[in-house]
């Protein structure tokens, strides 16, 4: 599951991930989000690390690709 949360001001858009990862049981919610749009924080809800490597996040401006080795720790936000 990767869901989105929206704060006051903050522009929300659609998360997409690729449909091998989706099926999994992971939980990654997006934690915070600043507000000009130059960063968020990635937060994993479950109780073991999630690898990201190669998702991808994007708007109307552009994309960043997690490079390899890319690990979110339980309750550990990554920013």
């Amino acid at each position: 599951m990767l869901a989105a949360l929206g704060e006051a001001g903050a522009e929300t858009g659609t998360i997409v991930t690729q449909p091998s990862l989706a099926s999994g049981v992971q939980a990654v919610v997006i934690h915070s989000v600043d507000p000009a749009g130059e960063c968020i924080q990635l937060l994993d809800v479950s109780s073991a690390p999630i690898d990201i490597s190669g998702w991808r996040l994007s708007d109307l401006e552009g994309s960043y690709s997690f490079p390899p080795d890319t690990i979110i720790n339980p309750d550990d936000p990554y920013e």
